[in-house]
């Protein structure tokens, strides 16, 4: 079943760039709703440039895997709003010199790395980003420019969560470092 729909998939992309051109970006919209089109991953919470949002998390099926690995782009349709995806990357960051990830700081340690526009190959997951339903203008194509930079700003928002997280593992292993050697009083050096 799936090498057959390898084969279709395949089939199509060639059908799509023979009639249109080899830089023709080939579309594949699939049902939000329809649970045999991808699987769920959770939700995630992310801020870029400061704004709270919550984008679904996904895992693919292997032929929208199939899709992106050959150059086609995969979306989901939800009533009036399409969902663009990213890549998403199990992180662990690792402590150094002068960093302190135990105790309160051992969670903070664990993070994700987004790939984009295009979800990399070796995704834990895919991340999706809602734009409006009408960026599918007919005359101009799809227009996905505002899921772009919405990744765009999650890239930049990576590099300041490790900034700001790698500041408290300091913070930290400086607090572990003045419990565990107390000032010595005056009193107790004559001893």
């Amino acid at each position: 079943m799936e090498a057959c729909r390898a084969a279709l998939v395949d089939q199509q992309l060639k059908a799509v760039r023979a009639q249109h051109g080899a830089a023709a970006q080939h579309w594949w919209i699939f049902d939000s709703d329809d649970p045999a089109h991808y699987t769920s991953a959770d939700s995630l919470s992310v801020r870029p440039r400061g704004q709270a949002l919550t984008h679904r998390k996904v895992h693919p099926t292997p032929a929208q895997q199939q899709i992106n690995a050959l150059g086609g782009a995969v979306c989901w349709l939800t009533e009036n709003t399409l969902l663009i995806p990213y890549g998403g990357h199990a992180h662990q960051h690792t402590a150094r010199e002068g960093e302190d990830w135990s105790g309160d700081m051992a969670s903070w340690r664990h993070d994700w790395r987004i790939s984009h526009p295009r979800p990399a190959g070796d995704a834990d997951w895919w991340g999706l980003v809602s734009v409006p339903l009408s960026v599918l203008d007919r005359p101009a194509g799809l227009r996905v420019s505002a899921a772009f930079q919405v990744m765009a700003d999650l890239a930049h928002a990576e590099q300041e969560r490790e900034r700001h997280r790698r500041r408290l593992a300091r913070d930290h292993a400086q607090r572990s470092t003045t419990r565990s050697h107390p000032p010595q009083s005056a009193m107790s050096r004559a001893f």
